[in-house]
């Protein structure tokens, strides 16, 4: 049995139980006593800035908040009615549209595809799927131009084209191999992945992220979102071989790794807004200063699913990503300093993502929504391993019941998200923007 299948079935026979949603108004003031209690470590100033983000809109307080989504879900038993045993897997855990968009792959294409595993954790894969449509209905409800019921269409594709995907992509290679460059996406994908393929590259994100100092090239502290970490650089410094362990070395000449620059990096995230994170400039293939590359260091903390037994934050972050995106970064990996767990990726100099504004006609949402099906299906695919053949057997069977089972889920969640992001706006605005 390969490694990650091994790792797998352990995880799966730990099982995980999950709280069932809570009644309003019940459910209300949990949500915003949840949010309070877990804000309260941060700065005044993270903390203002996190319930400013999640107060900007119905989606972005979903997107912020996967904790009450696994809170009402995790448990669910209309999961059981298309899927059980054989559809744990591998899964994203906080699957939104945000978390799409462009980067590079380990083959130096640049690609259109899941790009944040922070979440990643072992459940049903429906979760996934139905976290997806939730985000879906959100943005399209924010974007204005569709109608209810084109909506309702909308999802429904997402989700017989996440079947028909599973259907196509059950081979272990196929799975691995689906991806969407420039030549396989369509619709608004292509032109995207064109557009930031000739607009960014690596050059472009080194003279905005470095500077010059006394001759040599540093990440530069004099950005409003870098600053200067001389406790924190020591503690990663020292950590570096732990990090340098858990990678593959061979694609990567010697030297490589060498760190030249360390910097604490500021207000990225919303969800993970406060945690401590650090931008690292390495050497890169040679010594010019214009193949540098700049590393994201990420701490992890328990994940808003059910957590892995067996594995440090970091490390199940690191287990998922490579089970799901096997031709991900391959600079990933992670290492501990100060008592902390942190992962370790590359700053993709290539990050363009789709603005939900252009999803005007039914047609444009529906092509992008089944290539989001395409891309979540093969995730999964790869992250059952040996077990994907199984994945929702019994949905592929009855798509438009699942399908709707799929719409249902994804409407009252939207809704849901919609009082409770109301909920929250009126409690941040009675006790003060700085709670």
């Amino acid at each position: 049995m390969h490694f990650r299948d091994l790792l797998l079935s352990m995880i799966l026979a730990s099982g995980c139980a999950a709280a069932p949603p809570l009644p309003d108004p019940a459910r209300r003031r949990a949500v915003v006593d949840a949010i309070a209690g877990a804000d309260a470590a941060l700065s005044p100033d993270d903390r203002e800035a996190r319930h400013a983000r999640l107060a900007a809109s119905a989606h972005a307080f979903f997107r912020g908040t996967p904790e009450r989504f696994w809170r009402d879900l995790g448990g669910d038993p209309r999961l059981e009615r298309y899927g059980g045993e054989a559809s744990r897997a591998w899964v994203v855990g906080d699957a939104h549209v945000e978390n799409f968009g462009c980067q590079e792959n380990a083959r130096r294409e640049v690609v259109y595809d899941i790009n944040d595993f922070d979440e990643v954790v072992v459940a049903d894969v429906q979760l996934d799927l139905w976290r997806l449509a939730t985000s879906v209905v959100l943005t399209l409800r924010e974007q204005g131009d569709l109608d209810a019921a084109e909506q309702r269409e909308v999802v429904e594709v997402l989700a017989r084209a996440y079947l028909a995907a599973l259907e196509r992509l059950g081979d272990g290679d196929a799975a691995r191999e689906h991806r969407l460059t420039a030549r396989e996406a369509y619709g608004l994908l292509d032109d995207l992945l064109i557009e930031t393929e000739s607009g960014e590259g690596r050059g472009k994100l080194l003279d905005r992220w470095t500077a010059t100092r006394d001759g040599r090239p540093v990440l530069d502290t004099g950005r409003a979102d870098l600053a200067a970490a001389p406790e924190l650089e020591a503690a990663l410094r020292a950590a570096w071989p732990g990090y340098l362990a858990s990678v593959d070395a061979a694609p990567f000449p010697p030297g490589y790794f060498a760190v030249k620059s360390v910097a604490r990096r500021l207000g990225a995230g919303t969800a993970s807004l406060g945690v401590a994170r650090c931008y690292v400039l390495v050497e890169g293939p040679t010594s010019s200063p214009g193949d540098d590359r700049i590393l994201d260091v990420k701490e992890q903390r328990a994940p808003a699913g059910p957590a892995p037994e067996g594995l440090a934050p970091e490390e199940r972050v690191v287990a998922g990503a490579r089970a799901l995106a096997p031709l991900g970064d391959p600079h990933l990996g992670h290492l501990r300093a100060g008592g902390r767990g942190f992962t370790v990726l590359e700053r993709s100099p290539y990050r363009g993502r789709l603005d939900a504004r252009a999803l005007t006609t039914v047609r444009r949402a529906r092509e992008v929504a089944e290539q989001w099906a395409g891309l979540l299906a093969a995730a999964h695919a790869r992250g059952a391993g040996a077990r994907a053949p199984a994945l929702l057997r019994r949905a592929r069977a009855d798509a438009v019941g699942f399908a709707a089972l799929v719409l249902e889920v994804a409407l009252e969640q939207a809704d849901a998200a919609a009082a409770d992001h109301a909920a929250f706006v009126a409690w941040r605005a009675g006790a003060g923007p700085r709670g």
